[in-house]
């Protein structure tokens, strides 16, 4: 039997198990019986999954690129589950030239161009 955390508390009026402030460690299956004489008659489970918000491991910056080269611009960001990530123009979304890491690479830069990646909610 795992130990529940010491901040866990279980509501005898109302039979519901509060965990305040958890963290990944808590994730896991939980498990719920009703006893009468001794013997568990009845028994359910639920399954405990934390989501994370999207985080951005790089900060918002300023890019510059000679006229007619190639840039490729990261976005590693990170979350649970695992954001699916927007590139935009301005503010039109960009469709292409999108890599499988998340990553936009741009050729023949040949205009300003200012570029935002956001995690999709």
């Amino acid at each position: 039997m795992v130990p529940l955390p010491y901040t866990a508390v279980i509501s005898e009026s109302s039979n519901v198990l509060i965990i305040p402030a958890l963290t990944d460690g808590y994730q896991g299956r939980y498990y719920c019986s009703a006893r009468q004489h001794g013997k568990i008659v009845e028994r359910k489970h639920i399954d405990l999954i934390l989501q994370e918000e999207p985080r951005f491991a790089i900060p918002n910056r300023n890019l510059t690129v000679m006229e007619n080269g190639t840039l490729t611009i990261p976005c590693d960001c990170t979350g649970s589950p695992h954001p699916v990530i927007t590139w935009y123009k301005n503010t039109e979304q960009v469709t292409t030239d999108i890599n499988e890491d998340n990553s936009l690479t741009l050729v023949n830069v040949n205009d300003t161009t200012n570029l935002t990646d956001s995690p999709a909610r």
